[in-house]
């Protein structure tokens, strides 16, 4: 006979996950403040937030979001908490998760795009979610604006043996899908890489527009004239990449194969410093691989803009790397032998390759 008994349905109903969901933060900073808004919005019940004392820059909550306290981690306001975010900084999650009473029908969430779900410690809760959207926080009332259409990077785990991961992962979609973020789904154990390639189109991007910038200076222009007239030259170069394509979108003398105007640039920046140039060699090293695998580039023209970078073939990956010191001067022995070296010595068969080498790389 089936038991039906009020004790089985509570035991039952403690060890799944909750499909009514009432939120709480550990951390009311940024993300946090963010987050709660989007998810009230879409109707789901945000209970309130445990402050974290350690904090160093406290960021407190909106008193307009309705953001209460619910008191210290093990307090039974949060026990009672269907999904438990923690919004802390990074390096403090594992120590925070550690302090926390995990309850068998809570789901365990932080919001870091590097850590793993492993240092949650949330062993005795029904699962763990890695809930990352890819956004910039850095203030909250933009953020919640362009939020809607972001993606959000989803990893998932169970801590229950009759809980499916495809179970949490459709509710942690369905969770995305509610706040209109797009769920992109993270591998177990790829976290830091993922995120280090989302930086590329963060926070890179804003050192790469104060390189420019610092360029310009060199020349008189004014910091804040080269940030408006830089940033929609960059707005165009994105519109461009989400209508044509990675390789489509990239503009320049790079992408017309005009090696003379590299090489102009390279002798600009010669007299910058040799990291300025270093930069430009790498950048440029980047467009001209995705530029000759789209096959925008003939062979003659990359070879001329290899040239024009001072760049050498890469036989292990047929990439193009930047020549390094120790290139430079083995060529340049090979090249021009020392006089007292015998004929015999000049014009091995050692010689006669590297010399031909030389000429195909470098024009010697």
């Amino acid at each position: 006979m089936t038991d039906n008994s009020p004790h089985r349905q509570k035991k039952e109903s403690e060890n799944c996950i909750s499909t009514h969901r009432s939120h709480a933060f550990i951390g009311p900073g940024r993300v946090a403040n963010t987050l709660a808004a989007a998810l009230r919005a879409a109707g789901e019940t945000v209970a309130g937030y445990v402050a974290n004392p350690n904090a160093v820059n406290s960021f407190q909550p909106a008193q307009s979001l309705g953001f209460q306290g619910l008191g210290p981690l093990g307090t039974a306001a949060l026990k009672a908490v269907d999904w438990v975010w923690l919004t802390v900084a990074d390096d403090r999650i594992d120590s925070v998760s550690r302090h926390i009473d995990w309850q068998p029908h809570q789901v365990a969430l932080h919001c870091s795009g590097a850590t793993e779900l492993s240092h949650l410690h949330a062993h005795k809760a029904s699962a763990a979610i890695g809930f990352h959207p890819l956004q910039i926080f850095s203030q909250p009332a933009i953020a919640l604006q362009l939020l809607a259409g972001s993606s959000v990077g989803i990893e998932v785990a169970t801590h229950q043996p009759h809980i499916l991961e495809t179970d949490v992962w459709q509710l942690a979609s369905q969770l995305a899908n509610a706040v209109q973020l797009k769920p992109l789904r993270i591998a177990s154990g790829q976290r830091a890489l993922y995120h280090a390639g989302a930086g590329y189109a963060a926070s890179a991007l804003v050192s790469m527009l104060s390189e420019a910038s610092h360029l310009w200076q060199q020349v008189g222009i004014d910091p804040e004239q080269a940030r408006e007239a830089l940033l929609p030259l960059s707005h165009g170069a994105l519109q461009a990449m989400r209508h044509n394509g990675l390789a489509e979108a990239v503009a320049g003398p790079i992408a017309r194969g005009d090696a003379g105007v590299v090489r102009q640039h390279i002798q600009a920046l010669q007299l910058i410093g040799p990291s300025a140039t270093q930069l430009y060699q790498q950048v440029a090293l980047r467009q001209l691989n995705l530029l000759t695998t789209a096959g925008r580039l003939s062979a003659e023209q990359a070879s001329d803009l290899h040239l024009a970078l001072r760049l050498k073939p890469h036989h292990h990956d047929n990439r193009i790397r930047p020549l390094n010191h120790c290139s430079h001067a083995m060529l340049f022995k090979w090249a021009h032998p020392a006089p007292e070296r015998s004929q015999h010595q000049r014009d091995g068969p050692w010689f006669y390759i590297w010399r031909w080498r030389v000429r195909g790389v470098v024009g010697v």
